[in-house]
């Protein structure tokens, strides 16, 4: 996991807006007193709002009323980033959130009303993919709504279409034509869009991007003719940013920590059950009584060894290790596991480090952004991460700063494997349109 410490934008700023339920500006929150909103890769980033009490705005922040009402409650936060263009203009980055929280605390004359946020990528989790979206609940044929094509349709359609049977102004910015994003495989039956994604970005290095268009901005591609506040999605590809290099030898990186680990095995055993037809076999022969108690006793487990690993290992370095217990042994669900397990067990590297950004000329939403490959120099050794998150925070006392986090942070696939299961989730998926 890569992290990236960007600290303190000289002269960029926040601008908070709150709105009604028809994202309608009620006004902007000029006296906020700390204010931090998260980008981040195919997911929803959250964010908090602190406001003084007498604020005019700070009851409208408020999703549950005091006269009972519980309104949806937007906030808009357009951050200026970059240096300025020729005009004196920096770019904005829209962060569009809802307010899913409030709590009030302080002393009496002067209470803080802070507002917990959620970025509108959230609404992916709270749309059901129908089997048939443009049917009535009661008749939903065929069973699945089985997609398969290039990623960045598949996922179009899904959200589109829901999106269309909920009445939310959402639109999909379509891929180019012809679409050459990766081919993926998709079957929903009332699944939860964000969990689409989730599966789908398992197999491609792609990201789902959210935004909120407003009258006055630039036309959308495709939707010239929208008037109206709409939230805007993209599936866009992870993007190589040779430009985008930081290294320790200028000063503008700090606190770099490189981990190493250790493999801990150069043989993985897997199985535990003989083969069905293993143990049938032994029943006709020997029968009943014999052939059950000589049952798994015979081509029950496999063993997989990486002699490059083995021979790093010496005499003196970890062995082994057992995976899949209880799986028959001499399937393609055994060997997929002993291929992740030599995997999982080599040895591996983690970096962190921080980059002054007013030293490093980089930044986010201008030069790279989420899902994009950046590069450090550490020590003499580079590190190549894609961009995971950010986070910008302003507490009016430091300035507005940014954190750049960088590196998927979790266990990868060997790429091996990610073919084996998406030819298995195509069967799986056409079985299941088959026998519904």
């Amino acid at each position: 996991m890569v992290s990236v410490d960007l600290v303190k934008h000289t002269e960029a700023r926040m601008t908070v807006t709150v709105c009604d339920n028809q994202m309608l500006g009620q006004g902007e929150v000029g006296d906020y007193s700390d204010c931090q909103v998260e980008f981040i890769r195919n997911a929803a980033g959250t964010g908090t709002l602190a406001v003084p009490y007498s604020n005019p705005l700070a009851q409208l922040l408020r999703p549950h009323r005091s006269d009972g009402t519980r309104p949806t409650v937007p906030v808009i936060v357009d951050i200026e980033v970059g240096p300025p263009n020729a005009v004196g203009v920096r770019q904005t980055l829209r962060w569009p959130g809802l307010v899913m929280s409030t709590s009030i605390k302080g002393d009496v004359d002067n209470p803080i009303i802070t507002a917990t946020l959620v970025h509108y990528w959230e609404i992916l989790k709270h749309m059901q993919a129908w089997p048939n979206p443009a049917l009535d609940v009661l008749v939903q044929a065929p069973a699945f709504d089985f997609q398969i094509g290039p990623v960045a349709s598949v996922l179009a359609h899904y959200i589109r279409a829901n999106a269309q049977r909920l009445g939310i102004p959402v639109v999909v910015i379509n891929p180019p034509s012809p679409d050459l994003s990766p081919i993926i495989n998709l079957a929903s039956r009332m699944t939860t869009i964000s969990d689409l994604v989730t599966k789908a970005m398992k197999d491609v290095a792609w990201t789902v991007t959210c935004t909120l268009w407003l009258p006055g901005d630039p036309p959308i591609p495709g939707y010239g003719s929208i008037t109206n506040p709409t939230i805007v999605f993209q599936t866009v590809p992870m993007v190589s940013r040779p430009g985008v290099f930081f290294s320790d030898t200028t000063g503008e990186c700090f606190g770099a920590d490189v981990v190493d680990t250790a493999q801990t095995a150069h043989t993985v055993i897997g199985g535990g059950k003989s083969p069905d037809v293993v143990n049938q076999l032994l029943v006709n022969l020997l029968g009943g009584f014999i052939g059950g108690l000589l049952a798994n006793y015979f081509l029950a487990f496999n063993l997989y060894v990486d002699t490059v690993k083995k021979a790093a290992a010496g005499v003196y370095g970890l062995p082994e290790v057992f995976v899949a217990a209880g799986t028959q042994a001499f399937t393609t669900n055994i060997l997929q596991a002993g291929i992740q397990g030599l995997f999982d067990t080599s040895g591996k590297t983690r970096a962190t480090f921080s980059v002054l950004d007013n030293l490093s000329g980089r930044t986010f939403g201008v030069d790279y952004g989420l899902g994009d490959q950046v590069a450090a120099e550490l020590w003499g050794e580079v590190h190549t991460e894609p961009v995971q998150s950010v986070v910008f925070k302003d507490d009016r006392s430091t300035g507005l700063t940014s954190t750049i986090a960088c590196g998927l942070g979790e266990a990868t696939e060997v790429p091996l494997l990610k073919v084996v299961r998406r030819i298995q989730d195509l069967v799986a998926n056409v079985q299941s349109l088959i026998t519904a």
